[in-house]
């Protein structure tokens, strides 16, 4: 990802490996400090907690040069996903990327409002069962081919 990028067009790149909708609140977490959209939260009458800032004051290149820098991303807090950043490496590049890219994952990504990690669990044990008689339903629901190894 370009190194320009603040934390909201990081929400969006995340969501896009996820293919998830951008449906739910979100926000980092850093150094202790929480970080959002303000004006969704606003909407959603969460304005009343001073201590969310705006996401898109920080940027990737804000994390400087050291290795391990890291944080944690959140979303949808009813299926309360924890995501686990961290800044591996910084490149120069002569041309700077227009997009990100994933590069790298493991097993087919969670579907949107699946019901967080058990609601996940749940998923996979149903559709590994053709038999299962939830099976047909939960397939029909999937948005996108489950394909196991990919994200």
């Amino acid at each position: 990802m370009p190194s320009t990028w603040h934390q909201g067009e990081l929400h969006l790149a995340i969501q896009a490996a996820f293919n998830w909708w951008n449906c739910h609140l979100h926000e980092f977490r850093i150094g202790g400090l929480r970080y959002g959209d303000l004006e969704v939260a606003d909407e959603g009458g969460f304005t009343d907690d001073p201590r969310l800032f705006d996401e898109s004051e920080v940027r990737l290149r804000d994390f400087g040069r050291e290795h391990g820098a890291a944080f944690t991303y959140l979303y949808d807090f009813g299926d309360d996903w924890r995501h686990f950043v961290e800044i591996e490496t910084q490149l120069a590049v002569d041309v700077t990327p227009r997009l990100a890219a994933c590069v790298a994952g493991a097993r087919a990504r969670p579907p949107e409002d699946v019901g967080g990690i058990s609601g996940y669990e749940n998923f996979l044990t149903i559709m590994a069962d053709p038999t299962d008689p939830e099976h047909a339903e939960t397939k029909r629901l999937v948005r996108r081919p489950l394909r196991p190894g990919v994200v």
